[in-house]
């Protein structure tokens, strides 16, 4: 997760400082690495309005994915937004597991499978 903007920019203080509280310290599968870039250049390279956000991925085997943050800049606006972005891996489908990705409003393959078929 790219921030661009200054740190004296209230966005920095209240949600950025936040954001990266709950997830550069969090645990491996929520963790994310948190970057801060204060040139604007850097930004208009970026195609982002600063202050402003940008999530980045990469699957192995494909290029790096850079998607821009358009919605409103709100800390809760922002969690949903890169719990959508990332992708979770499951064995089991519990109701847990169901619980969370309805109240996270992820996207999800699911496989179903006879209990039989142990393959």
């Amino acid at each position: 997760m790219v921030y661009f903007g200054d740190e004296t920019n209230a966005v920095y203080k209240e949600i950025y400082l936040a954001f990266a509280e709950k997830y550069a310290n969090g645990d491996d599968k929520d963790k994310i690495e948190m970057v801060h870039c204060v040139d604007p250049e850097c930004a208009k390279t970026n195609a982002v309005k600063s202050p402003g956000f940008i999530f980045q991925r990469q699957f192995k085997g494909l290029e790096r994915e850079s998607i821009i943050y358009k919605d409103e800049l709100v800390l809760e606006a922002l969690y949903l937004w890169v719990r959508q972005m990332q992708v979770q891996s499951v064995s089991e489908f519990t109701s847990k597991v169901t619980q969370h990705v309805v109240m996270t409003n992820q996207a999800a393959i699911v496989l179903l499978r006879s209990a039989t078929n142990t393959t």
